[in-house]
């Protein structure tokens, strides 16, 4: 067991007599100073994120946009939804399709496009 005293460090053991001492590991001995409390934002998912910080202090901003998978502007770090989702809407999206769909945003390739001229084989 490592024997660390400083009251405030984040390694505080209260049986430790005096000091951060080493204590011997059947492999080596290692020297163990006290390691100090940092604050900050302990979230990985937050935009402020503080690899170095050891105690949450709830400052943590978490990114806003559109959190559902199946939108079109889908954000994978948005962790808040702002309500600006796209919905993935199927259908024609060529404007000069006969069965153009205007409320489409992914075209699923349905599109019928007119065939001008003569149709008739009898007429051949």
């Amino acid at each position: 067991m490592v024997a660390r005293s400083t009251r405030t460090a984040l390694n505080f053991f209260p049986e430790a007599e005096a000091g951060c001492e080493a204590v011997p590991i059947s492999y080596a001995e290692i020297s163990c100073p006290c390691v100090a409390n940092v604050s900050g934002c302990t979230s990985p998912l937050a935009v402020n994120y503080n690899s170095n910080a050891t105690v949450d202090d709830g400052t943590c901003i978490f990114p806003d946009g559109c959190t559902n998978s199946t939108a079109l502007n889908y954000s994978p770090n948005a962790t808040n939804d702002d309500g600006s989702c796209i919905p993935n809407i199927r259908g024609c999206t060529a404007s000069s399709a006969a069965n153009y769909n205007s409320q489409a945003t992914v075209n699923d390739g349905s599109c019928e496009f007119p065939v001008f001229g003569c149709t008739n084989t009898s007429e051949m």
